[in-house]
């Protein structure tokens, strides 16, 4: 089987060793790739109708450098969005440096991706199960990630993108009274909102200090 990939990144060490990783593989499939290294000639690219729709896997870096405000296209996320408009059947493995949780769980539901790879996670060694993984049908999550995005501590009942903000806000030093405006809600309903995050977390102890601890435990916000 011929697979197509279209690898967007601004690292062109990035580029070259995911394409040396994929003539290497151990997979029986045979690979051809086309590159793009900034927003605008990846969305050229994808918005070919010659390419359209062309790509089995597209390995998508989340910061790009030379965003194409024109189109509104400003990182990896916009672009997603547009291969998943354009290429419903692509495999899409989103590659970031960053581990705020709040950024990952948005782009995992405006995208849902078929990988999510934290770049301090990742070996060219694990491409052939990253490839493996996603092109059966199944998602691929680095071990940040899978830590980070903490899938389960989302929906009814439990942690939602107000919570984690307010985390957030407290973790850069906010009180109560400055953290309200910020998410729209009366100190009263941040103070609920604080004590049902203690209560979903386990942690029992009052103030912020082992909640924070907790916090960056689960990294839900970064290590001090």
């Amino acid at each position: 089987m011929v697979v197509k990939v279209l690898i967007i990144d601004d690292d062109d060490n990035m580029v070259q060793a995911n394409k040396a990783g994929l003539s290497f593989t151990k997979l029986n499939d045979t690979f051809e790739t086309t590159e793009a290294y900034n927003c605008k000639d990846a969305y050229d690219i994808i918005t070919n109708p010659a390419n359209t729709p062309y790509f089995n896997v597209v390995f998508l870096d989340y910061s790009l450098a030379g965003t194409y405000p024109e189109k509104k296209i400003y990182n990896g996320e916009d672009l997603g969005v547009l291969i998943r408009q354009l290429m419903p059947n692509t495999k899409i493995v989103v590659f970031t440096a960053s581990v705020d949780v709040i950024k990952l769980h948005q782009l995992a539901q405006k995208i849902n991706p078929e990988g999510l790879i934290i770049k301090s996670d990742f070996k060219i060694k694990y491409l052939d199960e990253i490839l493996e993984t996603i092109l059966k049908g199944g998602q691929y999550l680095s071990d940040t990630a899978r830590k980070a995005i903490h899938f389960e501590k989302f929906g009814k009942g439990k942690l939602d993108s107000i919570d984690l903000t307010i985390i957030k806000l407290i973790a850069q030093g906010y009180e109560i009274k400055s953290i309200a405006p910020l998410v729209h809600l009366t100190e009263a309903g941040v103070k609920k909102r604080k004590s049902r995050i203690h209560d979903i977390l386990g942690v029992f102890e009052k103030g912020d200090q082992k909640l924070l601890e907790k916090c960056r435990e689960l990294l839900l916000i970064p290590p001090i």
